[in-house]
């Protein structure tokens, strides 16, 4: 009970300190990774290795194959034991739909994937797939780590992108790429959607993109942006760049507009290309570069 309640009190998995459980290619064996000393923890275990071990991958016979290294708990016998256990990984070098996660029976913590080259003694790749979890927070080594750091909730670093799992509108779970950073506003008005912006704000979020769009027949175009503001959107900076010099203005449409759609919204704003002449810019393909700013 303890092992299926543990992951919802904190975090699922992890290692304790940087260097802990790393597994590296051993290059005087054959097929043989090195896992550093340390402590791993997974469904409410703790294990500690108190020097480095090695483990021995099956024999390769021809081309490319790629293993998953993992801590295999079991709970069975009087207390249980942890072993590393290595089994095939996809083709594409990701984790197998077979990994066994059973918590208080038996459970496979991921520590690597590792691929193997016939002719080769070494193996010749490992993608580390440790993460660590303290405070409220996790990092995560490689981005491959996400796929077994699966629970509604869960928020992990990798590398400067903060990744989260949701739960969307349709009731299916999801990571969501969060690339927006906080700033500052030196001074602000109103907003083009939310309403009347709360004192207590401080940080805003930005975001900006460049995409290629090609205006209907009124010469108007909706973007999306990539991440939609959590409360609101709060200005967006236009600037018309590549594409046709025929398109000379992009006209921004304001929270009055007639056309529910087209006003500006938490995720998306919209706006009507003009020629130099002020009539539409329809049928073409142009650029736009934006930055916008939300809450």
């Amino acid at each position: 009970m303890w092992a299926a309640i543990a992951p919802h009190l904190g975090a699922e998995y992890g290692v304790v300190g940087e260097g802990d459980w790393r597994v590296t290619a051993d290059t005087t064996g054959d097929k043989r990774v090195r896992i550093a000393p340390g402590t791993a923890f997974g469904v409410g275990v703790f294990d500690t290795l108190d020097q480095e071990v090695t483990h021995t991958f099956d024999p390769i016979s021809s081309g490319i194959r790629w293993d998953v290294l993992y801590a295999r708990r079991s709970w069975s016998g009087g207390g249980g034991a942890t072993t590393l256990y290595s089994a095939p990984a996809t083709a594409a070098g990701n984790l197998p739909g077979t990994r066994v996660h059973n918590p208080g029976v038996l459970d496979d913590q991921p520590l690597a994937l590792v691929q193997l080259t016939f002719g080769q003694t070494a193996p010749t790749q490992v993608v580390d797939l440790r993460v660590w979890q303290a405070n409220g927070g996790a990092t995560a080594a490689r981005e491959q780590a996400l796929q077994y750091l699966t629970a509604p909730g869960t928020e992990v670093w990798v590398g400067d992108t903060l990744w989260v799992r949701r739960v969307n509108a349709s009731g299916v779970a999801e990571w969501l790429r969060d690339n927006t950073q906080a700033v500052r506003l030196f001074g602000r008005g109103e907003p083009l959607q939310g309403g009347t912006v709360d004192s207590s704000v401080k940080d805003f979020l930005i975001q900006s993109d460049a995409p290629s769009l090609t205006p209907g027949a009124d010469g108007i175009v909706s973007v999306a942006l990539p991440t939609p503001f959590p409360s609101g959107l709060f200005s967006v900076d236009v600037t018309l760049a590549n594409g046709s010099a025929q398109a000379a203005a992009f006209v921004m449409y304001s929270a009055a507009a007639a056309n529910t759609f087209y006003r500006p919204q938490r995720g998306r704003f919209s706006g009507r290309v003009l020629r130099p002449d002020g009539t539409p810019f329809t049928g073409q393909p142009f650029r736009i570069v934006y930055t916008a700013i939300g809450w």
